[in-house]
């Protein structure tokens, strides 16, 4: 992003005519800079065209922005462009995939977050519920299975260096997220027996984590082994129909957790 501040004069005119020699993608960066940046392109009629237009395809959802792409001549521009889907990844709050070598893999992996990210959202609600409730409340904790996701996937997420076994594979089948006010604090978890510590995150930050998880690997339950995705009815039947093999606490959480769901898809 500093590379864009250091194409200033300092002078109004030579720097609007700047912004003019910019494409697309460019000028979107170059205007979000900083207040003088963000005014200039306001306060000239084509910049502000170009920005607030792009702006709109940046942030609208991925069968909105394929039907723009299909129907407008400068929208089907963008959307072949690489850095057009690097910065719509970044404005829903989305990792970048890996190893991606196509326009085609950006739309598929960016409509598998977008569905991930409602239930990441509403799991999220949910266990600020259960753990803050009066009766039958929780301990706030959501764990992902996440024995399938690559080792050096694992250390670019969390920015870190972690543990492999002698495959140099990853060493934990397990990411735990525990609500602490108004964080989270996350372990690594390695078949129940120990956690390493990654730290505090922010409910933004476990949000975007929580929703490139659970598109790895789609398990996601609490501390007593009972799923959250309980509005997906095999599940809800899975483990309310066999009640000889559930504990009456996990009964009462599933029950609970059900009629949650059902309340959140209908808002």
């Amino acid at each position: 992003m500093n590379t864009y501040t250091n194409i200033f004069t300092g002078l109004p005119d030579a720097d609007v005519n700047i912004l003019h020699q910019l494409d697309d993608n460019q000028l979107y960066h170059t205007c979000l800079v900083n207040k003088y940046s963000y005014n200039l392109c306001q306060n000239d009629k084509i910049l502000r065209d170009r920005f607030n237009h792009y702006n709109v395809l940046l942030q609208a959802d991925l069968k909105t922005t394929q039907q723009l792409c299909l129907t407008y001549k400068l929208a089907s521009q963008w959307c072949q462009q690489e850095l057009f889907w690097i910065n719509k990844f970044n404005a829903f709050n989305f990792y970048l995939p890996i190893d991606i070598n196509n326009i085609n893999n950006y739309i598929k992996h960016f409509g598998w977050y977008e569905e991930s990210n409602i239930i990441a959202k509403i799991i999220m609600k949910i266990n600020d519920i259960e753990k803050n409730r009066v009766f039958d409340h929780t301990k706030g904790i959501i764990i992902v299975r996440i024995e399938s996701m690559e080792a050096n996937n694992l250390d670019l997420l969390l920015n870190d260096h972690f543990p492999r076994n002698e495959y140099d594979e990853m060493d934990f089948n397990e990411m735990v997220f525990e609500l602490k006010d108004q964080n989270y604090f996350i372990k690594l978890r390695k078949w129940r027996k120990f956690d390493i510590d990654v730290g505090y995150k922010s409910l933004k930050e476990v949000e975007k984590l929580l929703t490139y998880t659970l598109t790895m690997t789609g398990i996601c339950e609490d501390d007593l082994d009972c799923s959250f995705l309980s509005m997906k009815d095999e599940l809800f039947d899975e483990q309310t129909l066999d009640v000889l093999h559930l504990k009456k606490d996990e009964l009462i959480r599933v029950c609970l957790r059900r009629g949650l769901w059902e309340g959140m898809l209908t808002l």
